[in-house]
């Protein structure tokens, strides 16, 4: 975690967390949805957040559910892995 709160000073955590969990997303949009579902589940169950290091934000799980949902139209487009 340390690396991460070094790497975007200008994020506010809302505080020092004890915990991390790190999804990667190599490109698609099924990676994607996993990964924020997974994320936003993860966050929900233990009272976190989700930190997206792309947008620099820290997202509640309802946003990130919202992410979620928000590319699923994109699934069907393409083939999944």
């Amino acid at each position: 975690m340390e690396d991460v709160l070094e790497g975007s000073p200008d994020v506010d955590f809302g505080r020092r967390w004890d915990e991390t969990l790190a999804f990667r997303v190599g490109g698609s949009f099924h990676e994607l949805w996993g990964a924020y579902v997974a994320a936003a589940a993860y966050a929900r169950a233990t009272g976190g957040a989700v930190f997206d290091s792309e947008e620099g934000k820290v997202l509640t799980p309802d946003e990130a559910a919202q992410v979620a949902r928000s590319s699923e139209p994109h699934l069907k487009d393409e083939p999944a892995a």
